[in-house]
């Protein structure tokens, strides 16, 4: 029981109180997940039967590594969770032929653009026909919006076309190996900028150091390919630093607009709901901002604002 003085007000108590509480579970949580690769299987099933959103999904992504039906099944049950992230990262783990029929039901439900590009990569993989998958998603990004003013190109306007959706799939004939090694000589090359494009989209769990070791590295298209490559890997340990590019003002106006850009696109794709007040917030300071302040520019950038939205 903490006892007040005469005079003292109990709200400064309370606030303090929380935020002592925060720190504690935000400490261990961050413990939790740093170690979470070196649980046993049957203790990573269980908890995410009893987590949600970020967490669970960086349980599954843990289950990725794991053989075995119960973590097959695991996966394919989180293919109907409601949370976009949590519903892409159980279909980065399926590789089995068993899992193509229920993918193949999956494809063809699915609306949300980043879990159905996972779903197909993942269909693919399993051994489906390349052509079907493409086929969906080309009709996704060809869909049309009825709206008051008459029908409306959404699936163009988001995606940037069939073509660009489709190039978002991993190459079936791209060697890991020569990637990593080119990724690993020249980082700040454009054949090293290539490799790191093509390896995130496979977003293998073992990639995720590689593209974190860049994190240091100096050269603004180096920066701006890595943001890139955050979204399509799509491990949820990158959505504390993709949250912090979005309030990027310190720097130069050009960087600061491609990086909160690229840093929303790349949220999108991660499909988190922890991503929601980040987003909101920097969606009122892009309004807010005008000349003169440091990476404002020249007032509110439209195409950032966009990708904020």
């Amino acid at each position: 029981m903490i006892r007040l003085g005469k005079g003292v007000s109990p709200k400064p108590v309370t606030a303090s109180l929380w935020h002592t509480m925060w720190v504690l579970m935000n400490r261990w949580t961050t413990r939790i997940t740093r170690n979470v690769g070196q649980w046993p299987t049957r203790v990573l099933l269980g908890a995410v039967r009893a987590t949600d959103g970020l967490f669970c999904a960086r349980l599954l992504r843990e289950l990725e590594t794991r053989s075995g039906r119960a973590a097959e099944e695991c996966l394919l049950a989180h293919l109907a969770h409601p949370v976009p992230g949590v519903r892409s990262q159980a279909a980065r783990g399926l590789h089995s032929p068993q899992a193509r029929a229920i993918l193949e039901d999956a494809l063809q439900t699915e609306r949300c653009t980043s879990v159905l590009v996972q779903l197909s990569a993942a269909f693919i993989r399993c051994g489906g026909p390349p052509d079907q998958a493409h086929a969906r998603l080309v009709t996704h990004a060809t869909r049309d919006l009825e709206t008051h003013n008459g029908p409306r190109d959404v699936g163009g306007a988001l995606e940037g076309g069939p073509d660009r959706l489709v190039a978002l799939l991993p190459g079936p004939q791209e060697s890991l190996g020569a990637l990593r090694r080119s990724l690993a000589e020249e980082p700040h090359t454009e054949e090293g900028r290539r490799a790191l494009s093509l390896l995130s989209k496979h977003g293998l769990l073992e990639d995720y150091g590689r593209i974190q070791r860049l994190k240091t590295s100096g050269g603004r298209r180096t920066e701006h390919q890595r943001i890139i490559a955050m979204g399509q890997h799509g491990d949820p340990r990158f959505l504390k630093e993709l949250c912090g590019f979005l309030s990027e003002m310190h720097v130069d106006p050009g960087r600061g607009f491609a990086h909160r850009r690229t840093a929303a696109t790349a949220l999108g794709r991660l499909g988190f709901q922890e991503a929601f007040r980040p987003l909101s917030r920097a969606t009122r300071m892009e309004a807010v901002d005008h000349e003169g302040r440091p990476g404002a520019g020249l007032g509110i950038q439209f195409p950032v604002r966009t990708s904020l939205i």
